[in-house]
């Protein structure tokens, strides 16, 4: 699993501070990523985290310095969300292990994923809307 879950709350503190420049939230939702997320999230679907290469085209692209935290979610972050933060983590480690990854973000879920989040912020500078 991902090194902890990350409340809404916190998220919003840290992307409307300094450490938004080192934290990259990244959004799991396929097609239901239409509408709406969390200003400047990457879209990287679930279908990219089954395979071994593709995690690491996802690592080479958005997991390296300056990054220090990963915040994954989906729309509850109830499956997708946790299943691909678990994915994530694991080829982290495999890849430290290899020694080749000298440099290893932390990863957390965000809890109660996009519905939870826009909930507590819709209408702030947090959300952007398609």
């Amino acid at each position: 699993m991902a090194d902890i879950y990350m409340e809404v709350g916190t998220l919003a503190e840290i992307l409307r501070g300094p450490d938004a420049m080192t934290t990259r939230v990244m959004d799991v939702r396929d097609e239901d990523f239409a509408g709406g997320h969390i200003r400047s999230c990457v879209n990287v679907t679930s279908d990219r985290f089954y395979q071994e290469e593709d995690i690491d085209t996802v690592i080479s692209q958005y997991c390296t310095p300056p990054i220090t935290k990963v915040v994954v979610h989906c729309m509850f972050s109830e499956q997708r969300g946790p299943r691909c933060a678990m994915r994530l983590v694991r080829r982290l480690n495999e890849l430290q292990a290899a020694g080749s990854l000298p440099f290893m973000p932390s990863v957390f879920v965000l809890r109660g994923g996009w519905k939870g989040f826009y909930r507590s912020y819709q209408g702030t500078e947090l959300i952007e809307t398609d």
